[in-house]
């Protein structure tokens, strides 16, 4: 077994990780679906036009999206595995999770646009709003995640040596 294996913990660990991580996410996307709602039966929502309706529209379509990938890996336990711990169970979790967050940070975007043109009186500076929002979703969930991922395995491969030659003690 090797250092990434140790760190990893075990199936049942990792399982238990990954269904944590969604249902952490599941309440604030429950939450923002139900804000989305409601905003269609408020008096604003009318006066907004034909393709600010269609793109909160769309927004809720995909916030919908990621609370169903959310949902999904809990029937498939059940489901697929009758309860029990498999690594297929815990990637199938894991890519539901992925494609979630996805969903759900360009179906945030997607509503900013709305919300900006509204407050900013401006197409354009809405586009750049919602344009920088997914840049920063994209950032925070996948590209800093994934390299910091990729700086670990390479230090697993490559351990720092100190002055003497010596493998440096991991803290």
């Amino acid at each position: 077994m090797n250092a990434r294996e140790i760190r990893a913990g075990t199936l049942e660990d990792r399982l238990s990780h990954v269904l944590e991580e969604l249902r952490v996410v599941l309440p604030g996307t429950q939450a923002l679906l139900g804000f989305q709602f409601v905003a269609v039966f408020s008096n604003g929502f009318a006066t907004l036009s034909q393709w600010q309706k269609d793109l909160h529209f769309a927004s809720l379509l995909l916030v919908t999206l990621s609370g169903l990938l959310l949902m999904t890996p809990a029937a498939y336990h059940r489901i697929v595995n009758d309860g029990s711990d498999t690594e297929g169970m815990h990637s199938f979790a894991t890519r539901s999770l992925m494609v979630a967050m996805a969903a759900l940070g360009l179906g945030v975007s997607l509503d900013l646009v709305v919300v900006a043109e509204v407050v900013l009186d401006s197409v354009t500076a809405a586009i750049i709003t919602a344009t920088i929002a997914i840049m920063i979703f994209a950032t925070a969930w996948f590209a800093l995640p994934a390299a910091l991922r990729a700086r670990e395995r390479a230090e697993m491969e490559h351990p720092r040596r100190s002055n003497l030659g010596q493998t440096a003690p991991r803290p």
